[in-house]
């Protein structure tokens, strides 16, 4: 798609901050139009100063917030099949060249917090209320993931499918448990009645006692195999270039369906581009370049893995729409990475702006293997 002349597309997936608003503020100096499009969970919320301010600024920016999304087996599947079965992940490694290595893994902290709370968990969450019924399926989860995480290698479970495939021959949940892996429903499927259900979600999103702490971890353990990352900002990303409203609600099933897509159309326009011929050359791939209304110019990232995945994703967009030249890529560090700051500078592919109001060197480090700062 053509590039409109004074327009520019923004996608930020960061922290929203003084200092990073000032930024994206530069970017559109002397434009008639600037959009930014961005991944919106509860930690990047601006507040105090800077909460005035985008909220001031967003009419010009004409910000459109995306929300975090519900992440089950179908999503994470559709996700990988995007990251690492497409062009994407050749981009990844050659050109964005990413720190960070997408894979299918098993996540041993999981198994680590089931077996370090032990029985006490279980205990907790009749107290505050879970029928023993419940309690007992609970446990008979726990016993049978515990015993398969001792060996549990990416040999074993190679992909997701082959983990939703053992999980349904245990026979201890229905066999559309990949459904249920929200709170409410998780609690439903479990035989939990409608009195109990209430109690242990009127809590809200925040739900912070140790019981229900415990019972998400059962959770996470039916997703132990997978990219083993949030991917909120893929999402973000995938809704943004395909033109999505911010107020969008879309299901998970909707939402598996549009990264799928989205992954079909990105390889049949890659396989033209690798030909050597332009997009509007062929029926198919044109067809297929139709759905991507937005695609942006810049991104704005603060380096944790999923920004990673989506700064690829953009890119190798971009290649395969036949736009001339790579989003130019803006990262926001907090202080104390010096050395992911150093590396980054010296490749001359991003413009790196440390802002102390960035609080997620503990992230970086993690994600990224960094060494803390002397």
């Amino acid at each position: 798609m053509a590039e409109t002349p004074n327009t520019l597309n923004v996608f930020y997936s960061g922290k929203q901050t003084t200092c990073m608003l000032q930024e994206v503020a530069k970017l559109g100096e002397g434009r008639t139009s600037l959009v930014v499009r961005t991944s919106f969970p509860p930690y990047n919320h601006p507040t105090g100063a800077a909460a005035a301010q985008w909220s001031t600024t967003a009419t010009t920016l004409k910000v459109l917030n995306y929300a975090p999304r519900t992440f089950g087996l179908a999503l994470e599947n559709a996700l990988s099949h995007l990251l690492l079965n497409t062009s994407v992940a050749q981009f990844l490694n050659t050109v964005v060249k990413a720190p960070v290595r997408f894979s299918v893994t098993f996540n041993a902290f999981v198994a680590r917090k089931l077996h370090e709370e032990g029985e006490a968990s279980l205990i907790a969450m009749n107290r505050e209320g879970l029928p023993q019924s419940v309690v007992d399926v609970l446990r008979q989860w726990r016993d049978q993931f515990l015993g398969v995480a001792v060996s549990a290698t990416t040999s074993a479970f190679p992909t997701a499918q082959a983990w939703c495939a053992w999980v349904t021959a245990l026979q201890i949940f229905p066999p559309d448990w990949a459904d249920h892996l929200e709170y409410e429903r998780f609690l439903k499927m479990l035989g939990a009645d409608a009195a109990c259900i209430e109690r242990w979600c009127s809590a809200g999103p925040q739900r912070s006692s140790l019981a229900h702490k415990h019972l998400r971890w059962f959770i996470k353990a039916l997703t132990a195999v997978g990219l083993g990352t949030s991917l909120a900002d893929v999402v973000a990303a995938v809704l943004a270039v395909r033109g999505c409203p911010a107020d969008a609600v879309l299901s998970e099933r909707e939402l598996v369906a549009l990264v799928e897509d989205t992954a079909t159309r990105l390889e049949t326009m890659a396989a033209v581009r690798r030909q050597g011929s332009a997009v509007a050359d062929t029926e198919q791939a044109k067809a297929a370049s139709s759905v991507f209304s937005w695609v942006p110019q810049v991104v704005i990232m603060d380096c944790e893995k999923d920004d990673w995945g989506a700064l690829g994703f953009l890119q190798c967009l971009r290649y395969c729409l036949g736009e001339s030249s790579a989003a130019a890529v803006i990262v926001q560090l907090p202080p104390g990475v010096d050395t992911l700051a150093d590396q980054l500078r010296r490749s001359g592919r991003f413009t790196v702006v440390v802002d102390p109001e960035a609080h997620n060197a503990p992230a970086l480090r993690e994600q990224l293997g960094l060494a803390p700062s002397p």
